[in-house]
Order: C-alpha cells, then sequence, then structure tokens
C-alpha cells in the first residue's frame, strides 16, 4: 500500500480530532494497565532552569498534540487540543539528607516514581515532565507519556528537539529542527477516511487472507514441560556477540544484502519452530510472531509526535529442509510485505479476525490474552552526550513494566549497536523456567553461529 503526501490535508486543531482504531482500543481499556513511553536526560553541570522551562513551551508550539487531551460522548471517543499547549516543568528534589554518596541512586528511585505514575487517561493532558535535583550541578528529568498519546520513536524526537531548543535558548547556535508538513491529527483524520475507501478495504483483506488460521494475535503453541509455577513477574536472558565475531557476522550478511533485524527475526522463528517440532507439534514451521512497526512511510509526518506505531503479525511457512539462507530470505520477504501494508490498524484486525481478543493486551489480567512471542529490533547509537558550555546533557534509562512483563509469554529484543549484537529473552516466570529459555537461547545462537561462519547451506533447524 503506497502512501503519498497527497492524501493527507489540513485540518482544524480546535475541532474535534479523531482517534485512530489502535488509540479507541487502548482507551476502550481506560488505563486498565499502564502503557507508558518515558525518556530521560541528565544534566551535569550548571543548568538553566528557567531556559528549560523556555524550552519546554517551545517544545509544546512545535508539537501541540503533546497537549492532547482525550474524550468521550455519545459519538465515541475523541480527541481536543488546546490552542496554546502548556508543559509544566514539576520540580523536586532529594532530601537534603542523603549522603552525597547516595544522592543519584536516590534521584533515579525518585525518576522511576514519578515515571510510573499512571494517568488518567480521560480527561487530562497525558505528558508530564518532572526536574528533579540532586545537587546544584546534577538534575535528572524525567519525561513520560501516556502510550495512547505517543509511541517510541516520538520520545526520542522529544528529547532530541528538547536538547536543541535548550541550546537556542541559553544563546546558542543549535540544528536546524525539522518541521513536519502534517502532524498526528491530520494523520488520524486520514486514516480514517482511507479504511473506508477501496484501498483500505483491499489492505485489510490483504492482511486477513496472509493470516487465515493464525489470526492477528497469533498462539505461540510452546509450552514448557516443566513450568516454574512461580510469580506473575519478568525475567531477563540473553547472548550477545561481539568484536571479531560481530565484524563477520556483519559481513556475512552484508554480502547478501540481509540486516541484523531480519537475522534476529529468523533466528527466533527458526528456534520456535525447532522447539515445536521437539513437541511434536503438527505443523511446527507455521511461525507467527508479533512485533511493532514504527508505521511513518509518510514522508511528511516522519518527524511529528503521536501514536503512530502499531503491531503487526509476521507469519512465515518454514519447511524443515530449510537452509540458513534460505530461511532468512523468508522472513525478509515476510518483514517486507508486513511494512508494504503497515498502515492496517492491527485492532482493526482483531476485530475482524478474532472479536473476542479485542483489547485483551490491554487489559489489567495478563492471562486474557494467549500465549504469543513478541520481537523488536532495534539500532542503538553510543551514548550522545551534548556539551552545552559547562552542562553535559546525556540519555539514561530505567526498567519499564510494560516491557519487563510480557504480555503473551516471550517478549524478544535484538539491540545493534556499534560494538555489540544483543539478544535479549524477556519472559514470564510463571509460563516458562529459565532451563526452557536457555534451549530457546541455544538454537537462536546455533542460527546466528552459522550466519557469522558464512554456513548459509546448513539446515536451519536442527
Amino acid at each position: 500500500m503506497s502512501t503519498n503526501s497527497g492524501r493527507l490535508a489540513r485540518v482544524d486543531h480546535n475541532g474535534r480530532i479523531p482517534v485512530t482504531p489502535n488509540q479507541e482500543e487502548r482507551l476502550r481499556a481506560n488505563g486498565a494497565r499502564k502503557f507508558l513511553v518515558m525518556g530521560n536526560l541528565r544534566f551535569s553541570g550548571r543548568l538553566n532552569v528557567a531556559a528549560l522551562e523556555e524550552s519546554l513551551t517551545e517544545l509544546a508550539s512545535r508539537h501541540p498534540y503533546l497537549g492532547a487531551v482525550f474524550g468521550l460522548d455519545s459519538a465515541g471517543h475523541y480527541c481536543t487540543m488546546p490552542h496554546a499547549p502548556h508543559i509544566p516543568l514539576r520540580r523536586m528534589r532529594v532530601p537534603d539528607d542523603t549522603p552525597d554518596s547516595r544522592r543519584y541512586e536516590a534521584g533515579l528511585k525518585l525518576v522511576s516514581e514519578v515515571a510510573n505514575e499512571p494517568f488518567t487517561v480521560l480527561g487530562e493532558p497525558l505528558f508530564r515532565a518532572t526536574l528533579i535535583e540532586l545537587s546544584g550541578t546534577d538534575h535528572l528529568l524525567s519525561i513520560t507519556m501516556d502510550h495512547v498519546l505517543a509511541d517510541g520513536l516520538s520520545r526520542d524526537i522529544v528529547l532530541d528537539e528538547l536538547i536543541q531548543l535548550y541550546r537556542r535558548a541559553v544563546g546558542h547556535a543549535g540544528d536546524t529542527l525539522p518541521d513536519s508538513v502534517f502532524g498526528f491529527p491530520e494523520y488520524a483524520t486520514w486514516l480514517t477516511h482511507h479504511l473506508r475507501g477501496p484501498e483500505g478495504s483491499a489492505a485489510v483483506k490483504e492482511w486477513t487472507d496472509r493470516l487465515a488460521g493464525v489470526g492477528p494475535i497469533p498462539h505461540s503453541r510452546l509450552t514448557d514441560p516443566d513450568p516454574p509455577g512461580g510469580e506473575r513477574r519478568g525475567a531477563l536472558l540473553s547472548m550477545s556477540v561481539k568484536g571479531d565475531a560481530k565484524s563477520r557476522l556483519e559481513a556475512a550478511l552484508m554480502g547478501r544484502r540481509l540486516t541484523m533485524g531480519t537475522l534476529s527475526a529468523a533466528a527466533l522463528k527458526i528456534a520456535v519452530a525447532g522447539i515445536r517440532r521437539e513437541q511434536g507439534d503438527s505443523n511446527p514451521g507455521d511461525v507467527a510472531i508479533m512485533a511493532s512497526a514504527e508505521n511513518r512511510a509518510i514522508r511528511e509526518i516522519r518527524g511529528a509526535v503521536g501514536y503512530f506505531a502499531t503491531p503487526i503479525t509476521l507469519r512465515t511457512d518454514l519447511p524443515g529442509n530449510l537452509t540458513v539462507l534460505e530461511s532468512l530470505r523468508l522472513t525478509q520477504e515476510t518483514s517486507f510485505h508486513a511494512l508494504k501494508h503497515q498502515q492496517v490498524p492491527h485492532s482493526l484486525l482483531v476485530q475482524e479476525m478474532d472479536p473476542g481478543l479485542y483489547g485483551v493486551r490491554h487489559a489489567a489480567d495478563l492471562d486474557s490474552a494467549p500465549p504469543y512471542v513478541n520481537f523488536d529490533h532495534a539500532r542503538i547509537g553510543p551514548d550522545q552526550t551534548e556539551e552545552i558550555d559547562d552542562l553535559l546533557i546525556s540519555p539514561f534509562s530505567l526498567p519499564n513494566p510494560s516491557i519487563s512483563i510480557p504480555r503473551g509469554g516471550i517478549r524478544v529484543q535484538s539491540l545493534e549497536s556499534a560494538e555489540e549484537f544483543t539478544f535479549e529473552v524477556y519472559y514470564r516466570g510463571d509460563r516458562y523456567g529459565s532451563p526452557w529459555i536457555q534451549r530457546l537461547l541455544a538454537r537462536v545462537g546455533r542460527f546466528i553461529d552459522l550466519a557469522a561462519q558464512g554456513d548459509f547451506k546448513a539446515p536451519a533447524i536442527s
């Protein structure tokens, strides 16, 4: 489904703004489970707090959707935007009697507490900024948004622009900030009309045909023969490739026009298929996993802030006689197809294909959704520390409960940096034990090792 800017048009930001189907699904849950998007900055040195507040005001002017408020009436959910949005800066400080050696730790604890405060989803702004003072020359900034307002890429845009706006506010020339031709209100309005038209209907049919038999929330069909029966908590195991091994892996993939993301998805699917075969599954190679798409194929909205991201279901048929290269090609084809049709909201597919599962991913009960495997791949750069006069600004992260407790049971995140490739598995401790996850990782590791060695003709599934 191709897109072009001609399909988007200016809308009245003072009027009633439609919500997208994915937003509607979250709003119907009405905050039953927290889905928060978090970003954090540390200011080491003399911080001009007034300039930071000025920068937040300018940020809201550039992205008025940050001040959006959601409502509900007889016609359904809707969104309104204030004419002059304002982002107040909440200020806190660690207790004065905290020892110097523990002030940073105490600040992180405060950041975690304020960041994880849930929003009232209807009737109030869903963006907050909190500045925590550790000392006169050390501050932590916490930015939190409810996911119904914005996605992860929007958070990155907010943090990057805030730093540049602060640079300007203290009298320095900053990078030119790109202006989005259209914002989220234009996108939401376009999508609402597009889905009712012939192209939207055809794209929905394309997805439903491709997912027939597994559905948009595919059951993993994975079981641990010795389930631990412990608490419902998030656990983490990981593996990594570094140094020369990573260089060999990159070179082997590049020579075949493949990416680390494709490798990660293929390794995961091959591991799932292998374990299913061990379990005696009648069709172990029909593997579908859930992933997230940025959903910004329209060039004019790439710098906009809003909830564009959407889950996608990646289904690949992996017969048992596949080679490593064949499985990579099939996985690549699956991803290309999904990205081509990513503008179809996942929530709409759930309503179309399995109405009984509509909204279960946002319910408070972790067992409301079937066991499924969620996958994300990201490239991460070095810590991008900015220096402005004698002030160092650097990002830092804290665990996000929305990530650490997987909804479906298993959440895989592969991370690619200049030095390292990491494959992380977050899992539900009540459904799977660490020995089972280690077996899954061993299969992933075997597949990655074969690719790194250039042994692309080897059998993919052992």
